[in-house]
C-alpha cells in the first residue's frame, strides 16, 4: 500500500510542478493564484498544501527531482574521476541543455537561485569527503557556484557552443587537483 501512496505522491508532484512551469510561461509568479495552478494540474488544494508550502517550493522540489535522474544516469555514465573531469562536465552541460525549458522559465522568473541552491547541495552532499574539512567544503561551493554562472553565460550566449564545449571550457578553467 505505501508504494501506492508514494507513486500517486510522486505523480501529484509531477502534475503541479508541469502545471506551475506551464502557468509561469504566460504570467509572473506571484500573479499565479493556487486555485489556479491546482486547477490546471487537475488535483485538490489539499494535495497541494499536502506536498508544498510555496510556489518556491514547488520549483525547489522539482529541481531535487530532476537532479535525482541526474545522479541515477551519472551512475551509469561516469562512475570514475573527479567531479570536475571531461566526463563529468559534458554530463552536466548535456543534463542543462535536455532541461533547458525548465531552467529558462526559472531564471527568467528569478528562481535560478533555487537551481543553484540544489546544484549547490547536490554537489556538496555527493562529493564532499570529510564532513570536518571547511576547506574542501568552500571550494565545493564555490565550484557549483561557477558551473551556476556558467550555465547563466551560455543561456545568454543562446546556447552557441555544444555541451562538448562547454565542458572543455569548464576544465580548462579548472586549478588540477
Amino acid at each position: 500500500m505505501k508504494k501506492k501512496v508514494h507513486a500517486t505522491n510522486v505523480f501529484i508532484k509531477k502534475c503541479i510542478a508541469q502545471a506551475l512551469m506551464k502557468l509561469l510561461k504566460e504570467k509572473e509568479l506571484s500573479a499565479i493564484s493556487i486555485t489556479e495552478l491546482t486547477k490546471v494540474a487537475g488535483v485538490s488544494r489539499m494535495a497541494y498544501y499536502r506536498n508544498y508550502t510555496s510556489k518556491e517550493e514547488v520549483i525547489s522540489s522539482y529541481c531535487d527531482i530532476i537532479l535525482q535522474q541526474y545522479d541515477e544516469e551519472e551512475i551509469e555514465t561516469t562512475t570514475k574521476g573527479s567531479y570536475s573531469d571531461m566526463n563529468h562536465m559534458l554530463h552536466y552541460f548535456t543534463f542543462l541543455i535536455e532541461h533547458q525549458d525548465f531552467l529558462d522559465i526559472i531564471t527568467t522568473h528569478a528562481c535560478g537561485h533555487l537551481f543553484s541552491d540544489a546544484i549547490t547541495d547536490y554537489i556538496v552532499n555527493k562529493w564532499q569527503t570529510d564532513k570536518n574539512d571547511r576547506r574542501e567544503y568552500y571550494h565545493l561551493i564555490a565550484f557549483s557556484g561557477s558551473l551556476y554562472r556558467l550555465y547563466l553565460g551560455w543561456a545568454e550566449n543562446h546556447f552557441q557552443e555544444s555541451p562538448e564545449e562547454m565542458a572543455q571550457i569548464f576544465s580548462s578553467l579548472q586549478p588540477k587537483m
